[in-house]
Parts: C-alpha cells; structure tokens; sequence
C-alpha cells in the first residue's frame, strides 16, 4: 500500500479546480476522511465502464489507467489518453447520472486511487451544484458540458 496521508490527500484535492476554493479546510477534511475511500486495481482491471451509470471521482494515487471509448458497439475500443498519479477522473459523477463517456482500465500492475462516492459525497455536503456556485466559471463549465 502506498503511504497515505489526509494532509497529501488535501493537497492533491486542492489542485483540481473543482475542489479549490469549493470547499472549506473543514469540508475538506470530512471529505477526505469520511466521505473518500482506498481502492485497489490490479492490470486490467475495470475502474468504470463506458455507458454504466456515474457514480464516483477517482483521484489516481498510484499507477496509470487507460481511458478507452468505443464509438460504436462493432469496433474495438480506441485509446483516448492515459493517466497518471495527480491525474483525476469523473468529476462529473459528483454533479449529475450522466452516463460514463469512456471506459477507464488500470495499466500498470497496480493502480490506487482516492474515490469519492456521489451517494456520500450527497448526504454530507449537498449536492456539488450548490457548492460550485460559489465558483461560476466552474460551474458553467459543468453545466454547458456535453462531454
């Protein structure tokens, strides 16, 4: 297991755009230590998939993961991009269903991340909508986003 501390925890948190400034030094400490939890992943493994509900942030402690999209049902998936430790997926699923648009596979033989529910993240804190409208040019984005 990866040495995993609240303060580094906080520290990756508050360089997504979507948390700094969202939310306060208190907000983010039940964040992270009553509302996120440690997943594993080993090569291969599947950390969501295309078209199934959203459901979770992922913030990538360790390893990489490959985020593949089929664009449609005969073709083989197509890589998209990677990502990497510092690097975050699915802030979408904190704000609203909408489906996943990619499929995300670990890469490397291990892969841990910092995931944060919706369903939690809901009941502690509201829903992110409120939040985000202390931050309009963030929100906007996420609202005029089809992607």
């Amino acid at each position: 297991a990866i040495d995993f501390s609240r303060e580094a925890a906080i520290k990756l948190l508050r360089a997504i755009p979507l948390f700094d400034g969202t939310f306060t030094e208190t907000e983010m400490k039940c964040l992270v230590e009553d509302v996120s939890k440690l997943e594993t992943f080993c090569r291969d493994d599947l950390l969501v998939s295309q078209h199934a509900p959203s459901d979770k942030f992922y913030l990538i402690l360790a390893g990489t993961v490959r985020c593949e999209q089929k664009l449609s049902p005969s073709e083989p998936s197509a890589l998209v991009t990677t990502f990497q430790a510092g690097d975050w997926f699915g802030e979408i699923a904190l704000i609203t269903d909408r489906p996943r648009a990619a499929s995300i596979v670990a890469d490397s033989a291990k892969v841990e991340c910092l995931a944060i529910p919706r369903e939690p993240f809901v009941r502690v804190f509201g829903p992110l909508t409120d939040m985000l409208k202390r931050k309009p040019e963030i929100f906007k984005r996420f609202v005029t986003d089809k992607v």
